[in-house]
């Protein structure tokens, strides 16, 4: 084999190294792309839970605001001895 040849062999595999390790380092910057997208994805998924906890929060609240309100009005408008009957319903063991 002469030198040339080799050389041309030797120059074509640096080429292709040079070319391999170009796309790579592309793959690698498009991994970390994603990777930071999914980061982002996470944190808005951390966002939704913290706002779904929040209104559940707020929805207990105002359900127990609620539940006394009507309390205070069955009180008002009803007899006492069915009220008698409901509080004993209401703490009876199921």
């Amino acid at each position: 084999m002469s030198a040339e040849r080799v050389d041309r062999i030797e120059h074509a595999i640096g080429a292709l190294r040079a070319h391999m390790d170009d796309r790579f380092a592309q793959i690698d910057r498009r991994f970390e792309e994603i990777d930071q997208r999914f980061e982002q994805v996470d944190r808005r998924f951390a966002k939704v839970d913290q706002r779904f906890d929040e209104t559940g929060g707020q929805l207990k609240s105002l359900f127990e605001t609620l539940r006394d309100d009507v309390q205070l009005v069955a009180v008002h408008f009803t007899p006492p001895e069915q009220r008698v009957t409901a509080i004993e319903t209401l703490f009876s063991p199921r």
